[in-house]
């Protein structure tokens, strides 16, 4: 099921998290092509993309974790941990990676 949804920089894709699947996809505005840009993420849900374009920051709800994922390689790497939904926002902090 899809979660999350950015539009890229130069307005020419959709990209889409798939909770169930754990995958980040990417779609064609113009042409509707689908591709699957990274697998394996953990309950991915809401994402945002940097300036660039070239990662997105993805919200793994299943680990409390943020993954960069580079775009061009599908590689994910741990961004932040310690988020818990069901924590109060107030006193729930991010913490950097380790690293």
């Amino acid at each position: 099921m899809a979660q999350g949804l950015a539009v890229d920089p130069a307005g020419t894709a959709v990209w889409v998290t798939s909770y169930g699947e754990g995958a980040l996809t990417r779609v064609e505005i113009a042409g509707g092509s689908v591709r699957v840009a990274a697998r394996g993420l953990a309950g991915p849900q809401a994402l945002a993309l940097d300036p660039s374009g070239r990662f997105a920051y993805v919200v793994e709800s299943a680990t409390g974790s943020i993954a960069r994922v580079d775009l061009e390689t599908g590689a994910a790497t741990l961004a932040a941990t310690g988020l818990d939904a069901r924590a109060d926002w107030r006193s729930t902090r991010a913490r950097p990676a380790p690293g």
